[in-house]
């Protein structure tokens, strides 16, 4: 197999330019916090709403200063980085002179490559290469999971580059990119570059991406078969309502999944990623925490389990249609799970592996069912995506200390009834801002994603380049859930939290809608500068 012709060389010398880029030179505009705009913002808050309901002309000064100074920290917590500081980890393959070459010349010192091969022969290959003209360069002989479970060193750029598709069991792709979010093993700005083959339209690929797209709240235009529109001088993916709202039963979207593939797993390469990244990973690292899982949620495993199965249970409903239908009258909220299925996307595309038959569905069931250090990637989607009922039916999942800081910031929020921002900022804000500090995402700046196709041989290759921000400075600029009552109370801290809430939720808009719902400072066609929802650029041919 070659591994240098001209496709896959192009597409090699565009990622890493853009990757290296993006964390150097480019990396004020890589991040999600933007300083620019949430000066903006804060300015547009205090000058634009709150001067009309308070009285701030004594307190200007006190006001900028103090935004000044969290800017400062924003910016200590980003630093600067030269090609030469950064930290890159890639799949070696037989020939890893190849990737190697471009990043020397792009200035990474080769004493900051890592490069990854799990095959024992072409680990010897491998080696054979780098013995005669690169001795230096670390190869690790074995797989990026086992790595990042025994070293805790973070890159500021991963190379996946997979031979086979996401969804192949036999290949384990999903299992090494769920570790590099599980493990955290990307520095807080960086970029993971994603590289995976088309799979084949069979009956199995085409229901296990039907059942992922079948929950998804929004769903990007081309799994539709629908084409991106220009703007300015690029392609944007557009993105549409969830499949049941354009009438398709499961069965229907699967027909339509094996006459598409090609923009069908474009998406999910895409999409996937992302929603592993900002919602599944940071939960999976909160439930297998014991000191962190009590800061959250309960510890009464029985009242999880009740909570959880009411959210799946219609017979309340049932019975007021079918007399004679059995129902739990002391459980009058439930059935959210069934009546809003586009709100548990995850939970519901796991629970429909399981009966869509086929070995594949039937695998990645298992696979997500599988506790691991005490917790499930299922567990996660049932945490996570139950987040925003606890408190309207559910709340006994919660733990009573988080109930009780709940209240008390929302009796600090001066439009907890509406009337001065964009959204009304309810309780499961604050609850996902408690989960993402400790949890740790890895959240997506859009805006800078990068996504090209090409053909390798027989095979069609989609990658990605997704530039990531966890969003520290306003994370770490919280003190622990126990003291949210008593800083948020405080307009000052309150509004530089939601400013930045603001900018995570507009840059993930339209792929992860579920991500800070509601928590819009300014509209956007309110003519701000910079309150704009993220724009996914369409995939490039190579």
């Amino acid at each position: 197999m070659s591994y240098t012709q001209d496709s896959k060389e192009k597409s090699r010398e565009e990622l890493w330019h853009h990757a290296i880029s993006a964390v150097t030179v480019d990396r004020k505009s890589s991040r999600v916090l933007n300083s620019e705009y949430l000066e903006t913002l804060w300015n547009y808050a205090w000058d634009d709403v709150l001067s009309h309901v308070l009285d701030v002309s004594k307190e200007r000064h006190r006001i900028a200063e103090y935004f000044d100074n969290w800017a400062e920290y924003s910016e200590s917590c980003y630093g600067q980085k030269s090609p030469k500081d950064l930290r890159v980890a890639y799949f070696s393959g037989p020939e890893p002179e190849n990737d190697l070459r471009i990043l020397l010349s792009l200035g990474v010192r080769i004493e900051n490559v890592w490069a990854f091969e799990a095959d024992k022969d072409t680990y010897s290959k491998a080696l054979e290469k780098a013995r005669e003209n690169f001795p230096y360069l670390k190869i690790f002989p074995g797989s990026l999971g086992d790595f990042f479970k025994t070293n805790h060193l973070t890159f500021d750029i991963i190379y996946l580059d997979f031979t086979g598709s996401l969804v192949a069991k036999n290949l384990r792709t999903l299992s090494v990119l769920h570790a590099t979010f599980d493990e955290q093993a990307l520095s807080d700005l960086s970029v993971l570059v994603v590289n995976s083959c088309e799979p084949d339209a069979t009956q199995d690929n085409c229901d296990f991406l039907s059942a992922y797209y079948y929950f998804q709240p929004m769903v990007e235009c081309s799994v539709y078969g629908e084409l991106p529109h220009q703007e300015d001088n690029k392609l944007v993916s557009w993105f549409s309502e969830p499949a049941s709202a354009h009438g398709y039963e499961p069965k229907q979207l699967s027909q339509m999944v094996s006459k598409n593939m090609r923009g069908v797993y474009s998406a999910f390469a895409t999409s996937y990623p992302l929603y592993y990244s900002n919602f599944i990973s940071p939960t999976l690292r909160f439930l297998r925490n014991s000191s962190l899982r009590k800061q959250l949620f309960s510890s009464d495993q029985a009242t999880h389990k009740e909570a959880f199965d009411r959210m799946g249970d219609v017979s309340s409903l049932l019975s007021e249609f079918i007399p004679d239908s059995e129902s739990n009258d002391d459980n009058i909220i439930s059935g959210d799970r069934i009546f809003n299925p586009d709100s548990f996307p995850f939970w519901n595309f796991i629970d429909s592996l399981q009966s869509m038959g086929g070995a594949l569905g039937q695998y990645w069931f298992n696979e997500f069912s599988k506790p691991k250090d005490g917790a499930s990637v299922l567990d996660a989607a049932k945490f996570r995506e139950s987040l925003a009922e606890t408190l309207s039916g559910y709340d006994g999942l919660l733990s009573d200390n988080i109930k009780k800081e709940i209240r008390r910031v929302n009796l600090a929020i001066p439009d907890a009834r509406g009337g001065l921002f964009c959204d009304i900022p309810m309780a499961h804000l604050w609850l996902e801002l408690s989960l993402n500090q400790l949890g740790a995402p890895y959240h997506s700046n859009i805006n800078n994603q990068r996504r090209w196709t090409y053909k390798a041989k027989v095979r069609q290759m989609h990658l990605d380049a997704f530039t990531f921000d966890r969003c520290r400075s306003m994370y770490d600029y919280l003190p622990m859930v126990d003291m949210y009552g008593d800083v948020l109370r405080d307009l000052l801290p309150q509004l530089i939290i939601r400013c930045c809430i603001d900018a995570i939720g507009k840059q993930i808009r339209w792929p992860l809608p579920n991500l800070y719902y509601g928590s819009n400072i300014a509209c956007i066609n309110e003519d701000i500068k910079g309150a704009d929802f993220g724009e996914l650029e369409a995939r490039v041919e190579i």
